[in-house]
This record gives structure tokens, sequence and C-alpha cells, in this order.
């Protein structure tokens, strides 16, 4: 199996700032007791306002009893649990809202950094949403010790599937 080294940007220094990131987060929201947040610096910020929205969307006397947070398909990926259960789907309604707004957001929010990013595919062929400076980061970080060649298409999945990108605007382009 090919090892790979850690990138760049993950530092001591990072991996001190991430976690005191999430201990905010989950000294904010102390009334969920099963709160996992496992993603990158980056989405913290939209797994806050999830967290927040999503309470504040639930009726009286219901509330989150556990929520996971983690990068999945290079989406920032959501689950909870409501007590007591809903009899009915649109107790949900405000949570899924809230769901899909950050899901939407992280694909264009670097989830090292937080700063503008788009979906990317490694040399590796890994999906991840990075900005530039991390990206380039993770593909030098991601070439193998062996001489086997791995580079797989030009990074932007749109464009390597034959898609176009919805993050470029159509106004930028020359007629």
């Amino acid at each position: 199996m090919t090892r790979y080294p850690s990138p760049s940007w993950r530092t001591s220094e990072y991996e001190q700032a991430r976690q005191a990131g999430v201990t905010r987060i989950r000294t904010a929201h102390s009334d969920i007791p099963q709160l996992g947040i496992s993603c990158e610096a980056g989405w913290l910020p939209l797994v806050e306002r999830f967290l927040t929205e999503a309470k504040a969307s639930l009726p009286e006397g219901t509330r989150l009893v556990g929520v996971q947070a983690r990068q999945k398909w290079a989406l920032l990926s959501l689950s909870c649990r409501v007590e007591p259960t809903p009899q009915d789907l649109k107790t949900y309604a405000g949570i899924l809202a809230a769901e899909a707004r950050a899901s939407l957001e992280s694909r264009r929010t670097c989830e090292v950094c937080g700063q503008p990013g788009r979906l990317r595919r490694t040399t590796e062929r890994w999906l991840m949403t990075r900005c530039d400076e991390h990206h380039e980061s993770l593909q030098a970080s991601h070439q193998p010790d062996d001489d086997e060649p791995r580079a797989w298409g030009s990074g932007n999945v749109w464009t390597d599937l034959g898609l176009p990108d919805p993050d470029d605007d159509p106004g930028d382009k020359a007629d």
C-alpha cells in the first residue's frame, strides 16, 4: 500500500485551531448529547449554522439528541436524530432545509480554510472541495512513492465528465 505524507497545511497549529473550533461548537450546543464533528476546519461555520437553524426549526418539546457532521463525496454530510420521534415529516422540514443549505454551501467552500473552493479530484481520484491553494498542496502530498503514473483528468470533476461547471459564471464567457 502506498503511503502519503501529511499535506503541508496539516500542522499542529491547524489541528489545535480546528479542535478549538469543535470545542466552541460543542460548548455552544451542549444541549445536544451526541455531537460528532469530523470535518475539517473550513466547514465548521457551516456546521454551526446548521445546528442553530435546525434547532430553531423544531417544534416545542422536540430536540436534537444526536448529530454527526462529516465529509462524504466531497460535501458536508449531516445526520441527526430527534426526540421524541416525530409522527409526521413536517417536523423534519426545517432540518432538511438547513441540511440542504449547508451541503450546497460546502460544495463551494474549501473544507480546509473556508475560502471559496470547488469540487476537485486528486491524482488518486479522491473527491474533495478545495480552494486553489489547498488543492495544489493536496496534489503534491498525494504523489505516490513509486514511479507509477496516477494522473487522471484535470482535477475539475465537471470538466472531466464533459459537464458544465456549476461554479462557472456564464457571464464570464466571451462570445
